[in-house]
């Protein structure tokens, strides 16, 4: 392969090397070399840098003259929000749209009565919301917008007439490691005098417009009539969960830009301003945000919205406005307008689900992987799992995609303060992967599967315990944020914030993934799994021994502290039940793969249970987190009732236990609080069938418990050894989906019970 400089090697009339865009217009001198001059890639204007084959020809810039009205001469560059807003207020553009939306701003879309008499518009969250009952029987998916056909190419606007049709498209290479193509080249390109090709370019073909994809973005971007409302639903889902990736500051300024510049045209709902902004947008989220160190947080934000506005914003939007609703109880007030009329809260969860869906599609075909896509398909597949549920495979595919986009971009790696990456990004950047990877261990312990993220191959490094205020703190207010910490990147405060807690849960799922590879490991002896056991259980209390005090002294503390946010206690309680689910997934890897005696396991199944019986005692104020409740009830509560349940069945059935016998009427009883609570889950919740199964498979296990069978005289009680052989065995489950299989599965009337048999 050449290591040679490749040089333009078209001339002008006069003779000389043409010169790149930038440098023509501004008249400085040109290096020529492709694919990007020195001069544009020292300033990181990789994308401008083209070399326009008729620079001085002035024409139209041409969309489809079936969609948009023809817009003013133009030259290569891209036509401006202003241009759009002017050309799309005139007169003959602008319908009367008074009896469209109420005064509050929001649309009647989402109210549960029945539509008006008048023809619904063609676009706007009507037609999102309009469900053409035989089709969504032969399709079982997409309610409002066709998703059967592949993203056509979009490029700016441009069709193949526009002289700068021929252009350069710059796709970025991704992380590369040592084993890459590119590795030794790389390493020695200094030596070489090489500059580090940070981006790849290939000859782009002529492009048009796809009319499907614009007219798609147009409906999409006709949901912000409603933004105002969707605004309030933010409020509230910060208010609850202080965030996830993105921060309440993030989404006021991107909604606010929205709204300000664009009110005329989301309030109007005029298709042919649709379909222009929706262009607009194409264009902006295929353009990279160059960013570097000294810009600060709002100027960044602002990037990002208004005139910048980019399809990953909006489908964030969605997200939020998803994760709220479905979080909110039914008889929640933001439910009722002030025409007590009620808003259909899964209806609209399931619509801002499927759009951003639709946007996240989007992005993987036609937009710039960066920071906003991750985040967007962060929130996407974290919606996904609350309407489709933990299970769905479809949430598996999106989860897949998600962590290899993180993957290309280097998350994985050593993430720092450069030139090129200001502060607030690092740490985003940071909380994201951490995040990720904790809920990638969560996952794998569901459903059985190998992770997809090992530390074996990354370098995980836990975020600033900084609030969302000092993340966004720039110069001597940064400084005295980052010194108000210890030395390990903890507050000194006691308050056990959102960036804290996702410290600690990072940190049980790094013992996590030790305890995987036992439990869903192959070809491991049994003397090097009980080696690596205790060396996990050293591991776990040295971790747990260097937490704050605060941390170590709070959260095993059993009582409900009053004093503090739901939240928090909320927050405490998940950290004390990761803590002891991992003891007791340890303790199931041991009895299944090692032929222990489950003593151990029934004790921690017991702790746990006690804990998880906590929330039905608080659900008066825990009405804000259903999801949060109905996890702990299946991803906890379910496994460990079950060992105790089967327990008390054993000791029911044997003459002696292999552990110390359980307290009987009181185990009954808080076991039938649980089957009750189960049975209070919202049919509408996406894991209701996980709660049916365990519900039914438990009442079943009481009923046998409480009216037994006489035992006959000869039945004695099996080693530990012969238990593992037994198929039906509880505690040889691997996994909570070998678990429910299993309860699916059990033969009740054949009596086959582990834990006893007849000689």
């Amino acid at each position: 392969m050449s290591l040679e400089v490749q040089k333009h090697s078209s001339h002008r009339r006069n003779g000389k090397l043409q010169s790149c865009e930038p440098c023509r217009k501004g008249k400085i001198r040109c290096d020529h070399v492709l694919p990007t001059c020195g001069r544009c890639a020292r300033r990181r204007k990789f994308q401008q840098c083209v070399y326009h084959p008729a620079p001085m020809t002035r024409q139209r810039l041409l969309v489809n003259d079936a969609l948009t009205p023809a817009s003013p001469p133009s030259t290569a560059r891209s036509m401006t929000t202003q241009s759009i807003t002017s050309t799309l207020a005139s007169p003959d553009n602008v319908r009367d749209v008074s009896n469209d939306a109420r005064s509050d701003g929001v649309s009647n879309t989402w109210v549960s009565r029945p539509r008006r008499s008048s023809a619904p518009p063609e676009y706007g969250l009507e037609a999102a919301l309009r469900m053409d009952n035989a089709q969504c029987s032969r399709t079982g998916n997409k309610a409002y917008i066709s998703n059967s056909k592949v993203l056509g190419s979009v490029w700016s606007g441009l069709d193949s007439h526009h002289p700068s049709s021929n252009f350069t498209m710059h796709t970025r290479l991704g992380f590369l490691g040592s084993t890459s193509y590119s590795a030794i080249i790389q390493e020695q390109q200094t030596t070489l005098g090489l500059r580090e090709p940070e981006m790849e370019c290939e000859p782009g073909k002529p492009r048009h417009v796809d009319r499907e994809q614009i007219q798609r973005g147009a409906k999409l971007l006709a949901m912000l009539k409603d933004l105002p409302m969707f605004t309030r639903f933010h409020k509230r889902w910060f208010a609850m969960s202080h965030g996830l990736i993105v921060k309440e500051p993030m989404v006021q300024i991107w909604a606010d830009g929205i709204w300000d510049k664009y009110r005329t045209i989301l309030e109007n709902q005029d298709q042919k301003a649709l379909i222009s902004l929706s262009e607009h947008l194409w264009k902006n989220s295929r353009t990279p945000i160059i960013v570097d160190s000294s810009i600060p947080p709002r100027e960044w934000l602002l990037m990002c919205t208004g005139e910048g506005l980019r399809w990953e914003v909006v489908g964030i939007i969605f997200c939020l406005v998803g994760d709220c609703l479905m979080n909110l109880p039914d008889w929640d007030p933001m439910l009722i307008d002030n025409d007590v009329r009620k808003i259909d809260r899964k209806r609209l969860a399931n619509t801002m689900s499927e759009a951003s869906d639709d946007i996240v599609t989007f992005c993987q075909w036609d937009c710039v992987l960066d920071d906003l896509v991750i985040w967007l398909m962060n929130e996407n597949a974290l919606l996904i799992s609350t309407v489709k549920g933990d299970a769905s495979y479809y949430l598996w595919k999106r989860l897949t995609e998600f962590k290899g986009a993180m993957i290309v971009l280097g998350y994985h790696q050593e993430i720092k303060v450069d030139k090129n990456t200001p502060f607030y990004l690092v740490e985003l950047r940071k909380k994201t992967f951490c995040q990720a990877y904790g809920g990638d261990k969560f996952r794998a312990t569901f459903l059985g599967r190998p992770p997809m993220l090992s530390k074996r191959y990354c370098l995980i490094q836990p975020p600033l315990d900084l609030t969302d205020k000092q993340l966004f703190a720039e110069g001597a207010e940064l400084e005295e944020a980052l010194a108000s910490l210890d030395s390990e990147g903890w507050n000194r405060t006691g308050k056990l914030q959102r960036l804290t807690w996702t410290r600690v849960m990072l940190r049980n799922a790094l013992i996590r993934e030790d305890i995987l590879e036992i439990s869903l490991g192959v070809n491991v002896s049994k003397d090097e799994i009980i080696s690596r056991a205790q060396q996990i259980k050293k591991n776990a209390r040295n971790d747990w021994s260097r937490l704050p005090e605060f941390l170590r002294q709070h959260t095993f503390d059993a009582d409900w502290d009053d004093r503090v946010a739901p939240l928090t206690n909320m927050w405490h309680l998940i950290i004390r039940l990761e803590y002891k689910y991992n003891s007791f997934l340890l303790e199931r890897a041991l009895v299944k793969k090692a032929g222990f005696i489950p003593g151990e396991l029934t004790a921690v199944a017991h702790s746990i249970f006690k804990d998880v019986l906590l929330v039905s005692t608080r659900r008066d104020i825990l009405q804000e987190f259903q999801l949060d409740v109905t996890g702990i009830l299946w991803q906890y509560g379910l496994p460990c009732a079950a060992v105790l349940a089967f327990e008390l069945l054993r000791q029911e059935h044997t003459r002696g236990s292999l552990t110390s016998p359980l307290p009987r009427s009181e185990l009954i009883q808080d076991l039938s609080v649980f089957i009750a609570f189960l049975g209070t889950i919202a049919p509408t919740d996406s894991n209701k069938v996980i709660y049916e199964h365990g519900r039914a498979a438990l009442k079943r296990i009481l009923d046998k418990i409480l009216a037994p069978t006489p035992n006959p005289p000869s039945l004695v009680l099996q080693a530990p050894e012969q238990m593992n052989a037994d198929p039906y065995m509880p505690y040889a489950l691997g996994n909570d989906a070998d678990f429910l299989q299993w309860l699916d599965n059990m033969e009740w009337e054949k009596g086959s019970f582990s834990g006893f048999t007849s000689s």
